[in-house]
């Protein structure tokens, strides 16, 4: 088990900031060389695109393929939708990573 936070500057959209958060836990989990991994995010739209099998030519569509190609690096992967109300430790590492100037793991 891991966690990481880290500052996303000059990006306003939360959609955007959420994508990438997907996109910096997928390489986080690969570079620990985990082979299984479940991730939980209170990003509906995110989550969809993840599990998706269109093409995404939206805003976001670079940043989801990106992560798609992590995806092929795992043998078991989920992706799971979490009530922002029920996500308190995503939630604090967040307010966290508003913080700081460099990532933090």
């Amino acid at each position: 088990m891991g966690a990481c936070t880290y500052p996303i500057d000059h990006i306003l959209d939360p959609t955007m900031v959420k994508v990438h958060a997907c996109l910096q836990a997928l390489q986080f989990a690969e570079d620990l060389s985990f082979r299984r991994i479940l991730v939980e995010g209170d990003a509906l739209t995110v989550i969809r695109k993840m599990k998706s099998t269109n093409e995404d030519k939206s805003v976001i569509g670079m940043v989801i393929r990106a992560s798609k190609d992590k995806v092929e690096t795992f043998e078991e992967i989920e992706f799971c939708y979490i009530p922002r109300e029920v996500d308190a430790v995503a939630y604090g590492l967040a307010q966290e990573g508003k913080q700081l100037e460099s990532a933090k793991y």
